[in-house]
This record gives structure tokens, sequence and C-alpha cells, in this order.
């Protein structure tokens, strides 16, 4: 059935659109499990990441193109190990598109979520209203206009710091290499200096900065839009977490995705499945679920 396009408006039909590329869970795949789990919704599986009906076409390939650039160009570098960008690439324009646009999804992915009552899902009508802002300007960014004049400062990091640091726990290590997750990370509620929306992938975490005027200080990873037009860098040292407060608030995340599994618990004959399939799963012991898995339950 036709209905209109989220980012082009066209009346078209609407693909199962992927809000997290599908190449993350690719690599999920390789590292451990078949499936994946929402941790809105840890009952339902996925096999091949959150997907809702979103996008036509037409934007489908705009985003695959970014994401194509986005694999070939950091993604895999990042994974085979090669965490120094060797050669200088044309970088700013693209990752920035990138960026942009999986925050853009994220956001859409929690309407999916609260189709009645959007703003349930945000701690104040403050927050909501900034982020519907953030939707309209980046929308219109995406569609081929300008850059961003209010919400462009736009953030990338990873987590080896973190997850060096903090090598003996299981959740939060479970949470930062294989979770997906959609918020707002914020400080004080009645008066905020900082306020940012992120999309969290594995390994890799997005933020925008939703109070661009203020004298915030959180310091959410490396700005996007401060690169150069072509850039060598270096993902562990200009790409990591060092503040406090976000640490503090990946915690908590971690802590409220463990808390919502345990209060959905898979049915019976779904545990049972499970265990089937790891058990058919040659050298599923030494994959990087497996090795999470030990570490979390021995």
């Amino acid at each position: 059935m036709n209905k209109f396009c989220a980012l082009t408006g066209e009346v078209t039909d609407l693909k199962a659109s992927h809000i997290i590329p599908k190449f993350f869970y690719a690599d999920l795949k390789k590292k451990g499990g078949c499936y994946f789990r929402s941790t809105y919704n840890p009952k339902l599986e996925h096999k091949d990441g959150i997907k809702i009906p979103l996008l036509g076409n037409k934007a489908e390939l705009l985003f695959s193109k970014q994401e194509k650039w986005f694999k070939e160009n950091v993604f895999d570098y990042y994974h085979n190990k090669q965490k120094t960008i060797i050669q200088p690439i044309k970088m700013r324009n693209e990752l920035f598109y990138f960026s942009v646009s999986l925050l853009w999804r994220s956001i859409h992915y929690l309407m999916h979520l609260h189709p009645d009552n959007f703003q349930s899902a945000f701690k104040n009508k403050q927050i909501y209203d900034l982020v519907i802002d953030a939707e309209k300007e980046w929308k219109q960014y995406l569609n081929g206009g300008d850059i961003p004049e209010i919400y462009s400062n736009i953030y990338i990091a990873t987590f080896d710091n973190i997850i060096s640091e903090f090598s003996d726990n299981a959740d939060l290590l479970f949470y930062l290499k294989r979770s997906c997750d959609f918020g707002v990370i914020t400080d004080n509620l009645d008066i905020m200096i900082n306020c940012a929306f992120f999309g969290k992938c594995p390994n890799f975490i997005f933020f925008a900065d939703l109070l661009p005027s203020t004298s915030g200080d959180f310091e959410y990873g490396y700005l996007v839009n401060n690169l150069p037009e072509y850039e060598k860098t270096t993902f562990i040292e200009d790409w990591t977490i060092n503040d406090n407060r976000i640490i503090e608030c990946l915690f908590e995340r971690s802590d409220l995705q463990k808390s919502l599994i345990e209060k959905n618990p898979v049915s019976s004959k779904a545990a049972l499945q499970i265990v089937s399939r790891i058990k058919s799963t040659p050298n599923f012991k030494d994959s990087e679920l497996g090795q999470l898995l030990k570490m979390k339950y021995d």
C-alpha cells in the first residue's frame, strides 16, 4: 500500500528500512548469534536488525550510497584493527551526512515505538521540542538542503578506552559491543545546559548537540564538522569518550537494558531454541558473544 516517504514526502511503496545499517548486524553475526532482540521489546526476534516502514526507493538509494561509504572508509578500517586511517580521505561531507541520516532515522524509530504520544519518549516537553526541531532541520538537509544552521554539531565516538578500562563488566561490554540504542543524554532537567540526542550502534555512537547556543561542557567525542576536507585520523586517540558524565550515562543505559530484558524474559520455548542454536554453532564458545555470555554467567 502506498504511503508517504518520511524523507522525500512522495507517495510510494515504503520499504522495510533499516534504522541501523545492515552491515552492523552482519558483523555481529560473524561474532556469534544469528538473531537480534531490541532492548525495547526483547521478546521479538530480528533476523537482520531493526526495520520499520519508513522510506521509499529514492530515499533508500540515497542513504545506501552513504552507508557504503561509511562501511568502506570507517567501519572496515575499525574492525580490521587498522585503527589509523592511513591515507587521507575525503571524509567531512560523507561522514556528516551519514551521521545525520542515522540520527534522523533513530528519531523516527522512537516515533514508531510511540505512535500515539511521541512526547512520552522524553523526560519533558522542552527536550521533545528540541528533538522535533532537529528532525525537521535534518530532513531538509538530507533532501539536498544546506548544512543545518542550528543542529549541526554532530559527534562520533568509539568505545575502545571504556572497553579497556571496564573489561570485567559483562553487561556494559555487551551493551557497548552488541547493542543498539537511541535517546537523549542531558544534565539538570530544570536548567539544562547539556542536552544531546544519540544513536548508538555496536562499537560506535553518534551525538547531536541539541543546545549548541548554551555554554554546555559535555565532551561527546569527535566533532565531525570540525574535520578538514581531507583527513588522516586515528580512532583511538581522537574518537573516544573521556567525559566521565557521559560514561556514567552509558552505564545507566546498560543497566536499563539489563532491567528491560529481565522484566521481559523470553518464553521457555524461545529459550530452548536459543540453546539449540548455540549448541549447533561451531566454535560458538570462542566467539565474541560466547565469551561475553561466559563472562556473564560463570
